[in-house]
């Protein structure tokens, strides 16, 4: 594989969203530590942990399988999911001013 012009480039852009989600790692921490108290945001966060440990596993046998019946279906089921994300921080956002701050 002989590297082109734009492999620096998404170089580049990989290095960036890493350090981008490092970041947003950290507010997020904050934020789930300063809604709940130390041992609950453990909790909540290591049960949130191993779903994402769990998707990660499962998703590329998921998609190979949609891809297989359909190579556009993965990325219209993506879709979808993006698509349902909306409404559920809509209802976190008006739960967070419904119930405050407060841990």
């Amino acid at each position: 594989m002989v590297p082109t012009t734009e492999f620096p480039v998404l170089m580049l852009a990989a290095f960036v969203t890493r350090f981008g989600d490092s970041f947003i790692f950290v507010f997020k921490r904050t934020w789930l530590y300063n809604m709940m108290g130390r041992h609950k945001a453990s909790v909540v966060s290591a049960v949130l942990s191993s779903i994402r440990r769990v998707i990660t596993v499962v998703s590329p046998g998921v998609a190979g399988a949609l891809a297989y019946a359909d190579p556009r279906l993965p990325y219209i089921v993506c879709l979808i999911l993006l698509a349902v994300t909306v409404p559920l921080y809509r209802i976190a956002q008006s739960s967070k001013q419904l119930f405050g701050n407060s841990p």
